[in-house]
């Protein structure tokens, strides 16, 4: 939703699902922010990188919905033979439908740059593209970053952070459909197994041990249809949402007021308008437009899926599952509206 809508503000360039691809799903944190200064020619493997699991993923045409590159178009530079960068996935054809393009002025970019720490890459990247599009500033916005909040905030000290909380029971309900998340849980639970992530490691000496629900993902014999039929409940994903919220908000408590702007995603179904005022104010109150906050707000839809659509023993199991978490954030942020909670 915010990338959507920052999209459509003609000073303010909207970065989608960097982190998301340049981790491979969350998986890749530690080299996506590496602790030495690194060459131009390491930072451009980190963006050019055919990354498995999401390549994978295109091979068996099951891409996520968040991937924008047409790699099944024969005119595309890229396809799912050749693998598609992470840079390439989402963040440039976001941007542009000149995509190829972009990539290759990009690249040639970042080779001029001088051997740096991550944090300078990434600005430097995130600072040329806002200058190629003629826009004020980046708002970077991914799936998920929650998980690497601590290497965001070593990475970008000065940074500015935007919150987008929502329901963990309607979060949990929209993982559970989702297939990057599905090849999250797969991996993690192959990873445990085997003793190396089986998607970046071709060491099998412990495949003994991997259970007959997750064989067929391994990806010697990936089996996609099995990836279809793969299913956890919501509850499942509750967990780890509770998880996610309970181990890593106190790192953006712990940040200065004005750093950080937490907002409610049901706020932004119920009052449109004042939400997207609200979201601009804190980014940069010059940039206030209202013909960007009417069109905006009538961009905003309701989900099609709700936790209040579930039967009552489903929604119990799923509540006391996201109730940790759900405690948490009502406990660090009384002045939101939780009354529907």
């Amino acid at each position: 939703m915010l990338s959507n809508l920052l999209k459509h503000h003609p000073k303010i360039l909207s970065i989608s699902e960097f982190f998301s691809f340049v981790t491979d799903l969350g998986s890749l944190i530690d080299e996506a922010f590496p602790a030495d200064a690194i060459s131009a020619e390491q930072f451009w493997k980190i963006l050019d990188n055919r990354y498995a699991k999401q390549n994978l993923m295109l091979r068996h045409g099951i891409a996520m919905q968040e991937v924008l590159y047409p790699y099944q178009d024969p005119n595309a530079y890229f396809n799912a033979d050749s693998g598609v960068p992470a840079i390439a996935q989402t963040t440039l054809p976001f941007l542009t439908p000149d995509h190829d393009a972009l990539y290759f002025r990009l690249r040639d970019y970042v080779h001029t740059l001088p051997t740096a720490n991550i944090g300078t890459h990434y600005q430097n990247v995130f600072d040329w593209l806002t200058e190629t599009f003629a826009c004020h500033l980046w708002v970077e916005r991914s799936g998920g970053t929650l998980r690497c909040i601590k290497e965001l905030l070593t990475t970008f000290p000065n940074a500015r952070f935007i919150h987008i909380v929502r329901d963990g029971r309607d979060c949990a309900i929209s993982m559970s459909q989702h297939y990057g998340f599905r090849m999250v849980v797969i991996a993690f639970a192959l990873t445990g197994m085997l003793s190396v992530d089986p998607f970046e490691d071709s060491t099998r000496s412990e495949i003994e041990d991997v259970t007959d629900e997750y064989y067929p993902f391994l990806p010697e014999h990936f089996d996609v249809e099995a990836f279809k039929a793969f299913h956890k409940p919501p509850s499942f994903y509750a967990r780890y949402w509770s998880s996610e919220i309970r181990n890593n908000l106190i790192y953006l408590q712990e940040l200065p007021k004005e750093r950080v702007l937490t907002m409610r995603y049901e706020d932004f179904l119920q009052q449109p308008k004042e939400s997207c005022y609200q979201l601009l104010n804190f980014i940069d109150p010059t940039l206030i437009d209202q013909d960007w906050l009417n069109q905006a707000s009538q961009q905003i839809r309701q989900p099609t899926q709700s936790h209040t659509n579930l039967s009552e023993q489903e929604l119990s199991r799923l509540t006391l599952a996201c109730q940790a978490g759900l405690d948490v954030l009502m406990n660090a942020y009384p002045e939101l509206n939780w009354a529907a909670i």
